[in-house]
């Protein structure tokens, strides 16, 4: 192993043992300490790649808060059908769950919750980015359905925005729910919400949970 692939590995597991430890007790309340015994690094180790705590602290929301899966992850191949955007986008997000869970990351969504929460306390730039990740998720929603309209995949009698606001907030709000009651895969039930909804835009019958 070279000198930078030991210096990015060493970053990595800074940056995830800060995802964990920040996604749990916030900025504030995070320790060298705390990292210390998380990662099994020396406090000299922290700061030969990183200035100072808030330097960690914004690696890490710019590692895993930013690069998380979203609407914007899912390839243009799974866009063509509504029914496809949304079933590869829940599959993408269980995914994450599941490798995030393996690497000790027991509550990934409520991690990214106190992580938005902190950062946009802490980073004054975050606002700005969270608020064009919104933009941008919104955009690509409502081209699926605008386009599951043109296609007729869905009843084009509801308006395009108000459509793909709703199976995105639908998204969110179970997303959010899991969180608060700390499940941990926050994507359990979340495909049979999401197939009723379609289910109501396209006649098919109600799914079985």
């Amino acid at each position: 192993m070279t000198q930078k692939e030991r210096t990015e590995k060493a970053k990595n597991a800074i940056m995830l043992a800060g995802l964990k430890l920040f996604g749990q007790k916030g900025f504030a309340g995070t320790t060298v300490v705390a990292l210390e015994k998380e990662t099994g690094f020396t406090r000299g180790s922290f700061f030969t790649h990183y200035k100072n705590m808030y330097d960690i602290f914004e690696a890490t929301v710019n590692r895993y808060y930013f690069s998380r899966v979203t609407a914007c992850s899912v390839p243009e191949e799974f866009r063509g059908t509504l029914k496809d955007f949304y079933t590869k986008l829940i599959s993408m997000l269980e995914n994450e769950c599941i490798e995030m869970l393996s690497k000790g990351i027991r509550h990934l969504a409520k991690s990214y919750m106190i992580i938005e929460r902190e950062a946009s306390k802490n980073i004054p730039d975050f606002k700005n980015r969270y608020e064009e990740t919104m933009r941008e998720q919104a955009k690509i929603w409502e081209t699926v359905v605008a386009n599951a309209v043109h296609l007729e995949e869905i009843s084009s009698k509801g308006n395009v925005k108000e459509i793909a606001q709703l199976f995105w907030f639908t998204l969110a709000g179970h997303i959010i729910d899991s969180s608060i009651k700390g499940n941990v895969c926050y994507t359990d039930g979340i495909a049979y919400k999401m197939n009723n909804l379609y289910g109501l835009l396209t006649g098919a019958e109600a799914c079985v949970q």
